[in-house]
Formats: C-alpha cells, structure tokens, sequence
C-alpha cells in the first residue's frame, strides 16, 4: 500500500486501528475487536456475537494498563507467541509463563463485579454450572459462557500447541485442555446463516418429513438436518435462480426448498426410479410448479445452474457434487456422508486439494476417511478421533474449492446430535 495515502489517523497510532470516518478512529487490539462485534450487532441485532462482550457488554473494557486480565489478553499472552522462535530447542524445552498463567486462572473462582446481578441473568447464567457454592465454574475465561477474551486466548495457545508437544503439554495444563476443547466444540456449532429464521408454519404437510412418510424415529433429526441446509439456500438464493438437488432421494430437501423460495426453479436429480417416484406424487399432491425431475447420475448432468446441493450424497458423490459446482461456479451447500468409501475414479482422484497432495500420500489419506466414519456415540473412544478424521477430509475439500476462488465455509449441523455425519460445506465464488 503506498505509504501517502494511509489516513492520518492510522499512521497516527499503534496497529491495529480502525478508521471509522474522516474525525473519529478506534486502536487497540481488544477495543477494534469490540467494535467489530458492535458493528455486526448494529446490522444485526440478534446476532449470536453479542454475547462474546460478556456480561453488561464489559469483556476486555479497561485499557492493559490498568487491568491485569486486559494485559494478560492483549499483550502477555500475544508477546509469548510474537517472540517465539521455533528454530531454538532451548526456548522449546521450557512452556511460556503465559501458559501457566492461564492454567492458574481457570483454577480460580470466577471473578465478578456483581456476582448477584449475573446469576439472576437467564440470558448468561447456566445453572448446569456452577460450584458448591452457587458461583458460575471457569468453564470457559470468564465465567460459564465464551467471550472475546476466549477468542484471544484460543487463537494463541492453539499457535503455542504447534511448538511445544501437544499431549505433554496437555497433561501438564489439565485445565486448559478441558477449556480448548469446549472452545473447539462452540466454535464448530454455528453453521453459515445460523441467524436466519424459517417459518415452518407455513409449510404444507406434504413437503415436511412426515409428509414423505419417514418412520416416527427419524422426524425430529430429518427435520433438524433439512433445517440446517434450507438456510444457507433460502440465504443466498436470488429470484430466477436455478437450484440442483442432487442425489435427492425422494426429495425432502429439494420440495422444502422449493416450496421456500418459489420464485426459483429446483432441480430433483436422482439416479433410483422409485425414489424419484414418490418425489412426483408428493409434488402432484403440493401443486407445486418450480420443480423438475432428472433420473440420471449426477455427473451425467450438464446444464447451467446457480446453487447445487447434496444432504448425505454417500462418499465419492459429495466431491462429484463441489466439482460439478466448481466448473459452473455455482454456489454448494453440502453435508457429506460415508466417509469410508472414498476412492478414486474415473472422474477424480484423492486428495483432492494440491495442500494436501504435497503434505500426504494417498494411502495415509484413505486410511484417514475410513476412521472419518467411526464416529459413534459419545461414549465410545473413538468417537472424538472420527471427528477429527472428518474435520481433515472436509478441509481437504474446502480448500480445494478455495484454490478455484470459492469463499468455503466448514461448520457443523445444530445440534450437532441430529446426525453422526453433521459438517456443513457452504461454498460461495468469489466474484
């Protein structure tokens, strides 16, 4: 950036700075960081961020200079990680002061200003816990929520775990281990358009899960699942679009969607005939006139659409469905499914992003997606390793998709429990 036409303001102060406007700027790491929350709360005011500025919207308020735990955030914690050289072994044998700090502090009581007014607060409060004496547990930073400075903290012990040995360091720090992972479990709940609300109301009988005639076990999560994808779509859908179903089934998804956004046309692609069937009689039965009907395989379909999508397409399917998007630069919404049976085909190999190709071979890579799938319930021991597996498969897929100018999202389905195979893929092309 040419140096002259920096504003005033910024080259005024320590990086980094926000600019508001000709006569007001904001510096400082933890006041840009509030401001950014701020703002996002100001456009949308029941954004899930707001509650990152902890309670009565106080987190990392006061200045480093006269808070400790504002220091700790914004310029212990960060010079521990600015000066780390990962090329001396000595520096290596010995875990930054910071770290214990921290491990000190989530052994603390929770510090509060006004303990009582944050129990009565049912918005922050979680009475599931609390200590013997009715005080909020360090669950996350501050209390039994996360906040900004949880976000902070993260991010560098998650850099400083890439020098020093991840297990010996975690048994050696028990407490932030049990932070990191609740951290990583929150973090991996809000899927693109998590904010947006659908009004099921309004939906015919014919076009919910009962209506496609699933058994009484299966609604509750059929209904979380076509939730979770429909949002993104209804999202980014603009009138006129053409929307691809792929491996539709009997159309749970495609119908939903179809009935959400009816001034688009939807595509049910499907390869079984009797599935495809009874999608007919459902959309006989709506009258719905958006809707068309392709029997084929998904990679036999060539025409021209604006948003693909696929609800469980079973292994090679799902990376059929982003490269069918990727050559049309469309935009797809994805929730892959058996992990296992990836291989490569006539029609794509594995790995599948040129990171990965240069990182791991094919062997180690497949062995990878086999453990994707031993994602059981949580009690068994393998469970936490199938997620990790899967999270490894599904950036291999994202980054696929951003080496072809995609903006990818990677979440997970809320709850997570609706399904054991709940990631989320929402790629968008970068114009």
């Amino acid at each position: 950036m040419d140096v002259n036409k920096i504003p005033y303001s910024a080259s005024s102060c320590e990086l980094p700075i926000i600019v508001v406007n000709k006569t007001s700027c904001i510096a400082g790491f933890c006041a840009i960081l509030r401001q950014i929350i701020k703002d996002t709360v100001a456009e949308a005011p029941g954004h899930y961020c707001r509650k990152l500025l902890g309670f009565k919207d106080s987190c990392l308020t006061a200045c480093s200079e006269s808070s400790v735990w504002t220091k700790f955030c914004e310029v212990d914690l960060i010079v521990s990680v600015k000066f780390l050289r990962t090329d001396d072994a000595s520096m290596q044998s010995e875990l930054p002061v910071s770290m214990a700090r921290f491990e000190r502090h989530m052994s603390q009581p929770v510090r509060l200003h006004n303990l009582f007014k944050y129990t009565m607060s049912k918005k922050f409060f979680d009475e599931n816990v609390v200590s013997r004496d009715g005080t909020p547990e360090h669950t996350y930073a501050e209390g039994s929520y996360m906040t900004l400075a949880d976000i902070i903290i993260f991010v560098c012990i998650h850099i400083l775990l890439t020098v020093f040995p991840y297990g010996t360091t975690m048994k050696l720090l028990p407490l932030t281990a049990t932070w990191s992972l609740n951290i990583e479990t929150e973090l991996d709940l809000e899927p693109f358009a998590a904010e947006l609300s659908l009004d099921w109301s309004t939906v015919p009988f014919d076009a919910t899960p009962e209506g496609g005639s699933l058994p009484p076990a299966r609604l509750k999560r059929k209904h979380e699942q076509l939730q979770n994808m429909c949002k993104p779509v209804v999202e980014l859908a603009k009138t006129g679009d053409i929307i691809v179903d792929f491996c539709s089934g009997s159309g749970h998804l495609g119908i939903l969607v179809a009935h959400f956004l009816p001034h688009c046309t939807v595509i049910l692609l499907e390869n079984k005939e009797e599935s495809l069937n009874r999608a007919k009689e459902r959309v006989k039965r709506l009258k719905l006139t958006n809707i068309k009907f392709y029997q084929c395989n998904l990679d036999y379909f060539k025409g021209h659409f604006d948003i693909g999508m696929s609800l469980h397409a079973c292994g090679v399917a799902t990376d059929l469905v982003i490269q069918q998007c990727i050559k049309r630069k469309a935009i797809f919404v994805c929730c892959p499914c058996c992990y296992g049976s990836l291989h490569d085909c006539h029609h794509l190999t594995y790995p599948r992003s040129n990171v990965f190709r240069s990182e791991i071979d094919q062997e180690r890579y497949i062995n990878l997606s086999h453990a994707a799938d031993q994602t059981h319930d949580e009690k068994n021991a393998k469970t936490r390793q199938g997620y990790e597996c899967m999270a490894i498969i599904d950036t291999d897929r994202k980054l696929q998709a951003e080496q072809y100018g995609y903006k990818v999202y990677l979440s997970r389905f809320v709850p997570k429990t609706c399904t054991p195979k709940n990631h989320i893929l929402v790629g968008i092309p970068e114009k």
